[in-house]
């Protein structure tokens, strides 16, 4: 979610930081390579539109299933889980669930071969957020079987979520605490496993948002995860099992104001839906830190409102295509005036 989330969730922010995300003069916006303004910068990468929603829904986040179709939660205005087949022509949208009780969805990650964990809240309602798993092992036909995993009262803002080895849990990070909980979809159990304030926690008056998108990168075993209001990509390396950390907290670059991302397939990259600047940025992990956009910028709509991205998994088909989902740029609009539906957008960026 961006910084911005918290209003569609009936939360207060500063009416200073909405001021400033408005201009180009916004503390938020560091040196980045814009292909928008700078003529020596990359070419945007091919995109197409694969599905949108009507106005006023804002699609939050995005899995991909073993199938190739996608997965999407929406914050607004239903708290509902849809499929979307990224083939077909023209595409359409298949609800999966709506989910009774809730006015939001937010993260959702695959936990085992498709079985998907997700967040749900209720804004009106403080301490009613839950964490809650569809399985579509049963067949296309019958569609997923949905349970609750968890409820997690003491959560303020739950909004990331990542899947641990095994399947048998997730961590969900929560913004408004600036910590990461370890969330048990077998046994419910719930336990706050990370928690650094230089590099999770909000603004001491809650009035941004801290720690927000978080991926598990099995690869070398670490939590990644971005911080809205710190503009940084972080990481720990975190024990399989039980989530907690093995090693130190690491800012590995800053001058980032992201969302959710996806994790570039060879490892030391991240794609980061920076949803202020309406762009997708390409952030190099290692030591460079180099960043670029690779789709949209400031006063374009191809990713207004960018807010997660996932990779496709059709082999030979789109895993080189990077999916975006976007809030149509409701609570910043384009140039000021335009917002739209949220969609999903097809980013051919090669890997």
């Amino acid at each position: 979610m961006i910084i911005s989330k918290a209003l569609a969730l009936a939360l207060a922010l500063a009416p200073a930081l909405l001021a400033a995300a408005a201009t180009t003069a916004s503390p938020f916006r560091g040196p980045v390579n814009h292909h928008a303004h700078d003529a020596n910068a990359s070419a945007p990468a091919p995109a197409r539109t694969v599905y949108q929603f009507a106005n006023g829904t804002w699609v939050e986040n995005i899995a991909v299933r073993p199938n190739g179709n996608l997965l999407v939660t929406l914050l607004a205005p239903h708290p509902d889980l849809y499929e979307i087949n990224p083939s077909a022509d023209p595409a359409s949208a298949t609800l999966v669930r709506r989910f009774a009780g809730y006015e939001n969805l937010l993260g959702v990650a695959e936990a085992r071969p498709d079985v998907f964990a997700l967040v749900a809240a209720n804004s009106s309602v403080r301490g009613s957020h839950a964490v809650w798993t569809a399985d579509f092992n049963g067949g296309e036909a019958s569609g997923p079987e949905v349970a609750k995993a968890a409820d997690v009262p003491e959560a303020v803002l739950l909004n990331g979520l990542a899947a641990l080895p095994g399947g048998a849990a997730v961590l969900v990070s929560d913004t408004w605490q600036g910590n990461v909980r370890r969330v048990g979809l077998r046994d419910g159990k719930v336990d706050v496993v990370l928690e650094d304030a230089a590099t999770m926690a909000p603004p001491p008056n809650a009035s941004a948002l801290g720690i927000n998108g978080v991926r598990f990168s099995e690869a070398d075993g670490f939590l990644y995860y971005v911080n809205s209001y710190k503009q940084l990509v972080a990481r720990v390396e975190v024990d399989e099992a039980s989530g907690e950390a093995v090693g130190p907290f690491e800012v590995l670059v800053s001058g980032v104001f992201g969302d959710d991302f996806a994790l570039g397939r060879g490892g030391g990259v991240a794609y980061v839906a920076e949803g202020w600047r309406e762009d997708v940025l390409r952030v190099e992990l290692r030591a460079s830190g180099e960043k670029e956009v690779v789709v949209g910028g400031l006063h374009e709509t191809t990713v207004a409102g960018a807010t997660s991205a996932a990779w496709g998994r059709r082999k030979g088909v789109d895993e080189g295509v990077l999916y975006v989902t976007t809030c149509g740029a409701q609570e910043v609009p384009v140039n000021g005036t335009y917002t739209e539906g949220g969609k999903i957008v097809a980013v051919d960026v090669g890997s």
